[in-house]
């Protein structure tokens, strides 16, 4: 992903910030080891902790409600997702 970005001389500053409202989730990515519960998110889980260590991403916990994703990834009511185009400055 990095590559394409810089092919397409997209800015880019690693680590990246990668914005979690899940704590848990943080602490899966800080671990080096998984427990049988994770293995539904193995695969991901992997991915995400390799670039973890290699330190080309940084997770960071947000509060759900500053969670810009939501809006591609969740129901929102329609208020809320007026206040995430906000924040991403489309009005």
């Amino acid at each position: 992903m990095f590559e394409l970005l810089k092919e397409l001389r997209v800015a880019v500053v690693e680590p990246m910030e990668l914005r979690i409202d899940n704590q848990a989730a943080i602490g899966q990515l800080e671990r080096e080891t998984t427990s049988a519960l994770d293995k539904h998110v193995n695969v991901p889980l992997k991915f995400s902790r390799h670039h973890y260590t290699a330190r080309t991403v940084q997770p960071v916990y947000v509060k759900t409600a500053w969670n810009l994703a939501d809006m591609l990834t969740k129901a929102v009511s329609a208020p809320k997702d007026a206040e995430h185009w906000g924040l991403l400055g489309v009005h």
